[in-house]
């Protein structure tokens, strides 16, 4: 009698080990991507230049959208001769062509063909010219340019300032 109790608990021990052993296998083949799916993603989702640093990750009240200058606000900032919107245009309608993601409180939902208004903090113009030791450089945007970029959603008195949403950086793209 032991030696058929003996059995059952190594018949269960052997069950147990392969039903183990087969999650172990189906884990690793599901959760690691292998070489070619992690480079076929790697070149499918390029990221622009300018967007680098922050990588993947959006950050917190952030959008992050491909989108197009549809027309520049030529009023300039009644601020300090040293604000660059007090000498260029900071102030633009943007045109969301599309939505690439969202960071944690974003305080509303964006959806291809709206138009919002954004102030751009480092103005429309080349970085050059603004703000000449300016690193990255920005190449500058006109009406038309279309852009990558992460729009900033404000807080409250943001929006009363500006319309609520900031761009700090962005790539041209074609």
């Amino acid at each position: 009698m032991n030696r058929e109790h003996d059995g059952a608990a190594d018949s269960r021990r052997g069950v147990f080990l392969a039903t183990a052993g087969l999650i172990v296998v189906t884990l690793g083949v599901c959760c690691f991507p292998s070489k070619e799916r992690s480079e076929a993603s790697r070149e499918t989702t390029p990221l622009p230049p300018a967007l680098s640093p922050i990588l993947d990750q959006i950050p917190p009240n952030s959008c992050r959208v491909r989108a197009t200058i549809i027309a520049i606000d030529a009023t300039l900032a009644d601020a300090s001769p040293t604000d660059p919107c007090a000498r260029f245009p900071c102030t633009a309608s943007v045109g969301i062509d599309s939505v690439l993601g969202y960071g944690s409180s974003f305080p509303r939902a964006l959806a291809s063909g709206d138009t919002i208004s954004v102030r751009f903090q480092h103005t429309l113009a080349p970085s050059r010219s603004a703000i000449p030791d300016m690193r990255p450089e920005l190449p500058g945007l006109h009406a038309g340019s279309r852009f990558i970029a992460d729009v900033d959603g404000g807080g409250a008195a943001m929006k009363r300032a500006t319309g609520g949403f900031t761009v700090r950086t962005y790539a041209v793209r074609d």
